[in-house]
């Protein structure tokens, strides 16, 4: 075999050679492809178990927590019962604060199925008891020594005994009893009218509108679950909301006071304060004998004086004491003029009468009066509330209105359309403000709950700080009762039907708006400015368009 031929059999064999390995590298890259695909196929299998597995645990927990719920009912049933044998002697049981508060749980779920207003009345007003100041009593001092410096008062401080707050018994008035949603319970809708005194002095007023007297309606949903009594104010409960400051005694006791330490300063200034803890002393005896001469030298002293002297000194001398007699008298209008010139700063200035004009004669704002109306309940939990803030004069002539429609939201009630944990807890709640509205869109003199152009269910629209707010109520299951909608989808529903809208609504939308979100379950959304229910301009705007019935008040 030639050269030539040896080397094409060498590169042949290269060749074949060349051609095995890559071979092996396929094979053993599908293998391993194979492999992997295996892998992912086990771990899809086992995230599907995994799903399986979670949604049986979460069924069992449902179940679970249902029999809780069923279990603490039972629980709160047999407490109510105890409850009422506790009350019969002889029965052995000591009726503790847990028994009570099942049994008026049951007492107010009676009530509201048999529509009992008296008794109703008188079960929500129960929980206001535990908010009231106890009244301090009063000790008899025991007299002490003849001379007791450290225990009389210089001056009279007229605000001992003077209560810090005032403590009105409310009389609740129960205006519907409303089922907000399939399967909730009924929730009574309450009031009750307590006046707050306007800030005088150094004593504040919380809750006085414009900083007057102000007559204040307080708002309480109340509805009974499982023996248990659920119960929300609006506004949030606080002990000076059902206590008004006592401001007009306590400025009198405190101007009288002032009045009285002033007099006395007066007094100690002026050296005619008779001291009540300064104890008598005896007056110290004189050895006057030291002082005088013996009884026959003045005599002869005078028998040596001429007549003539003797009578001009005597007429001297009771002329200098009539002019020192005269300056004494003097000095002494002197000094009682000034002492009266400082007792005359001690009185207090009379300001003017309450209800007079001004340089101008027109009428001056006095007090207010607040008043609250249910107007619908469009969702689970959800109340539509209008309140009107009346400025009053001296003759109880309306000045001004303030017309606000709320959204108010009772926590308790939407735990339970949503399936949620309630509260556990015998304390009074508080009813959250949702949105406070000072214009919205209504019909009949009510607020439209018509839906938007273009959309589903019933909706509140209204203006908020100049803006076009518009909130969604919803009664699906699962979802939450109320949702703010995005101001540009507010808008274009708008601009499709003018005409229905008044012009300051399709005026609030030529600015951009900012996105609002979602309103939570648990926690309302708060829109870009605050609502201010005092500041904000009042009215209300009729439109041509149907309103939807969803959330009417049941009588």
């Amino acid at each position: 075999m030639g050269r030539l031929g040896v080397t094409g059999a060498v590169v042949a064999l290269l060749a074949l050679t060349a051609c095995g390995g890559a071979r092996q590298e396929r094979e053993k890259k599908e293998q391993e492809a194979a492999a992997a695909e295996k892998k992912l196929s086990d771990a899809r299998a086992f995230h599907e178990g995994l799903e399986r597995e979670k949604t049986l645990l979460a069924k069992k927990l449902a179940e679970a927590r249902g029999r809780k719920e069923e279990v603490r009912g039972l629980h709160h049933q047999t407490l109510a019962g105890a409850a009422y044998l506790a009350a019969e002697k002889g029965s052995g049981l000591v009726l503790d604060a847990e028994m009570t508060a099942a049994r008026e749980g049951f007492q107010l779920e009676e009530a509201t199925r048999q529509k009992d207003g008296e008794a109703l009345k008188e079960l929500v007003s129960t929980t206001l008891d535990d908010l009231r100041p106890c009244v301090a009593s009063k000790e008899t001092d025991e007299m002490g020594d003849a001379c007791p410096p450290c225990e009389v008062a210089p001056f009279e401080d007229a605000c001992v005994g003077v209560e810090t707050n005032r403590i009105p018994s409310p009389e609740w008035e129960c205006e519907a009893l409303a089922r907000t949603g399939e399967g909730l319970p009924p929730a009574a809708f309450c009031t009750f009218r307590l006046r707050h005194s306007a800030p005088a002095g150094d004593v504040s007023s919380d809750y006085a509108e414009r900083d007057l007297s102000t007559w204040l309606r307080v708002v309480r949903v109340a509805f009974a679950h499982q023996g248990r009594l659920h119960v929300s104010d609006f506004p949030a409960p606080d002990p000076t909301l059902y206590n008004p400051a006592n401001v007009e005694p306590l400025v009198a006791c405190k101007a009288e006071t002032s009045r009285n330490q002033c007099i006395h300063d007066c007094e100690v200034s002026f050296d005619r304060y008779d001291d009540p803890c300064a104890c008598s002393q005896p007056e110290p005896a004189y050895d006057t004998t030291s002082e005088y001469s013996e009884p026959g030298d003045e005599e002869d002293a005078e028998d040596e004086e001429p007549y003539e002297v003797r009578q001009a000194r005597e007429a001297a001398a009771a002329a200098q004491a009539e002019a020192e007699e005269a300056q004494a008298r003097v000095q002494e209008a002197e000094r009682e003029f000034q002492y009266q010139q400082c007792l005359s700063v001690c009185e207090p200035e009379k300001g003017s009468e309450a209800g007079a004009s001004d340089e101008g004669g027109a009428p001056v704002a006095v007090s207010t009066e607040v008043a609250v109306k249910l107007q619908a309940t469009p969702a689970p939990g959800i109340f539509v509330v209008s309140r009107e803030l009346s400025v009053l004069d001296g003759s109880e002539k309306v000045l001004e209105r303030e017309l606000h429609t709320l959204v108010l939201k009772h926590p308790a009630l939407v735990s339970l359309w949503l399936k949620e944990a309630l509260p556990n807890k015998d304390a009074l709640g508080e009813l959250e403000e949702v949105a406070a509205l000072s214009e919205v869109l209504s019909e009949g003199g009510k607020p439209s709950l018509a839906p938007l152009p273009g959309m589903e269910g019933p909706t509140l629209i209204g203006l908020q700080g100049g803006k076009v707010r518009a909130y969604a109520f919803k009664n699906q299951p699962g979802q939450a009762p109320v949702v703010a909608l995005e101001p540009q989808a507010v808008c274009a529903a708008m601009n499709a039907d003018p005409k229905r809208f008044p012009e300051a609504f399709l005026k609030s939308c030529a600015e951009p708006a900012p996105v609002a979100a979602e309103v939570d379950a648990g926690t309302p959304t708060s829109p870009e400015e605050p609502a201010d229910a005092g500041t904000s301009d009042a009215g209300t705007s009729d439109s041509d368009a149907g309103t939807s019935d969803a959330g009417e008040v049941a009588p």
